[in-house]
């Protein structure tokens, strides 16, 4: 008798013989016993994993003398013409290279015979995915009113590639990865049956690399029991077979928990010499640093990694020398090397590059930002104190060089107001010296000030502050102009106030960059650092901000001009007569105009203006 591949010769022959698919299996079984036949099944799932051995049983079931049955006895012919695949009414055919539509439309004209010898004729299709798109549509027709004598089993490890309309006429079937002990067991038992000497770290290192395949598992067996009569271990393995051992995965992680340079330099030309291959070595860390992180971070770690029982042990104990930062920022190191250890060229270099990159970066943990922070924030209330202390010298100079000036302001405009208006004039030269007074506000100390004389120097320098606010924002300008008045409360707190119908403005300038401009803009006209709120008016405000030239108007001025207008114009006999209104030009505060001076000029331009009415000067 030829030889036969181990896959081939302890291929499953029955439904009890499949592994690690009981969900599968369950549901064929059940299927047979109660005659629920579908006319079509499709089996998903990686390679290796039982697909066509599951077709092939499961045709024995529905064909075996003694069935259907959900236990083929494996001993008729029927049964043993199956898995000898000699019989010709269950026909396997792979799409790979029958896959056109030629070959459906014949597969289309022969389903339509009734079988030679079985019950039921039994078309397996492996790779359905190949099949390409015309030849899937036009296998849709017989695929969904087959004969009823026809059963279709599609396999393929790329489902999301077969068109949607051929995988809605199938019974889907998923199948899953082997576990990791599940294909130790298999090992161990053909092992055992093909006396192969081999140990348990050798059996735990195939199972490994065989990633969930039994099939690549019993291949991998059988390449080694022709290795040599002697016993097969993990050397064996990874010198023949190009496999990473685990040790050497733990052996690397140490070194970067260490920071080790020489070990690490050491380890890089030992793997170089070694000709492993660098991506399955790359891969097979991730994979590696992937365990520690869910043995860090989860609380049963085991049930979500699947790790040899003599690891275990290894990966709880170098999982507690991480932090978690560390880890993330090992798999963000070597998943980018993957990327270019792929393309092969180069893949040595980004390897060295990598690794020494790994093994001197450390993560800034909180503790550290903290104490840094900390540093920042104590080096920047040192500069603040020294900006202070040198703001309030030069604020002392200031205020004792404008002082002189303004006392000797004062007794100038005093002495020009006495020459050319006489003592009749004594209430506007009050007048003046109190606006040349307010002018050096922002110079005077804050408790010789009251809140009623900052709102009456900034009524007076509104137009001022609404010029600063537009050359830092134009935008914020125009939003800003929707304020109809303002109250100063405490001294340190502004209110401007809207309508109710302004609520997107007044949201907008509650912003705290756009309060901050408007708070900055008033400090520089006030010299007062004063908090600013907006919002909607008061039932009692009797003032009035007016959009036309940023002027405001008061109520409560205009009656206090009129009456200093009536006191004068009695005391002077100056005349009052009609005329168009008009409205003067601004003048300067100090220039003087005939007998009169700049405030009394202003008196007069203000009632002429509001009242229509020409004064004779």
């Amino acid at each position: 008798m030829s030889y036969i591949s181990f896959y081939r010769k302890w291929r499953p022959q029955s439904f009890s013989e499949i592994i690690g698919q009981e969900h599968v299996v369950q549901t064929l079984r059940n299927s047979v016993l109660k005659n629920r036949i579908s006319h079509s099944y499709i089996f998903c799932g990686p390679r290796g994993t039982g697909k066509t051995s599951m077709a092939r049983i499961f045709a024995k079931a529905l064909n075996c003398v003694n069935g259907p049955t959900s236990d083929p006895c494996n001993k008729c012919n029927n049964c043993t013409s199956i898995s000898a695949g000699t019989n010709v009414d269950v026909i396997e055919i792979d799409a790979a290279s029958n896959r056109g539509i030629d070959d459906i439309r014949d597969l289309r004209e022969k389903v339509k015979y009734l079988p030679v010898i079985l019950r039921k004729k039994v078309y397996i299709i492996d790779e359905a995915h190949q099949i390409t798109s015309a030849a899937s549509n036009a296998f849709l027709k017989v695929l969904e009113e087959p004969p009823e004598h026809v059963v279709f089993i599609m396999a393929t490890t790329e489902p999301h590639e077969v068109i949607p309309t051929i995988m809605s006429r199938c019974q889907r079937f998923d199948f899953e990865p082997l576990k990791l002990d599940k294909i130790k067991a298999r090992l161990s038992d053909i092992a055992s049956s093909e006396g192969i000497n081999i140990n348990e770290s050798a059996i735990n290192l195939i199972a490994k690399y065989a990633d969930g395949s039994l099939r690549d598992a019993d291949g991998i067996l059988e390449q080694l029991s022709s290795f040599g009569d002697s016993k097969i271990t993990v050397d064996n393995i990874t010198s023949l077979l190009g496999i990473i051992d685990q040790e050497m995965l733990f052996e690397f992680t140490n070194i970067l928990i260490e920071k080790n340079t020489n070990q690490g330099l050491l380890f890089i030309k030992r793997l170089m010499e070694s000709g492993l291959n660098l991506k399955i070595f790359v891969t097979e860390l991730l994979e590696h640093l992937y365990n520690l992180y869910v043995i860090k971070s989860y609380e049963n770690p085991l049930d979500i990694i699947d790790v040899n029982e003599d690891a275990k042990g290894k990966y709880f104990n170098q999982s507690s020398l991480f932090n978690i930062d560390e880890i993330e920022m090992y798999l963000d190191i070597f998943s980018e090397l993957l990327k270019q250890v792929k393309w092969g060229e180069g893949a040595k270099t980004f390897f060295k590059t990598a690794v020494i990159k790994a093994i001197n970066s450390s993560v800034i943990n909180e503790t550290n930002i903290n104490s840094r922070f900390k540093k920042i924030d104590s080096e920047l209330n040192e500069l603040k104190q020294m900006l202070k202390e040198s703001t309030n010298v030069n604020n002392e100079c200031l205020k004792e060089k404008d002082a002189g000036m303004l006392i000797t302001n004062n007794k100038d405009l005093q002495q020009k107001t006495v020459k050319n208006s006489g003592t009749g004039r004594k209430s506007s030269i009050e007048k003046e010296s109190s606006e040349a007074s307010r002018d050096n506000l922002a110079l005077q100390p804050e408790k010789a000030i009251n809140a009623e004389e900052i709102e009456k120097f900034l009524r007076s320098n509104y137009d001022k502050l609404t010029a600063l606010v537009k050359k830092k924002s134009i935008s914020l300008e125009a939003v800003f102009k929707e304020a109809t008045d303002f109250n100063i409360k405490g001294n340190n707190t502004i209110y401007f106030y809207l309508s109710e119908k302004k609520k997107f403005h007044k949201d907008h300038l509650n912003k705290v960059k756009n309060a901050t401009v408007i708070q900055e803009s008033l400090k520089e006209i006030t010299g007062r650092n004063m908090k600013v709120v907006f919002d909607f008016e008061e039932d009692n405000n009797n003032t009035e901000i007016k959009d036309n030239d940023n002027i405001i108007t008061e109520k409560k001025n205009a009656k206090m001009h009129a009456d200093n207008f009536e006191e004068e114009a009695t005391s002077n006999d100056d005349i009052i007569e009609p005329e168009k209104n008009t409205v003067k030009e601004q003048k300067k505060p100090n220039e003087v105009k005939g007998n009169k001076t700049s405030a009394e000029n202003d008196i007069y331009d203000y009632i002429e203006t509001k009242f229509g009415k020409k004064i004779i000067k």
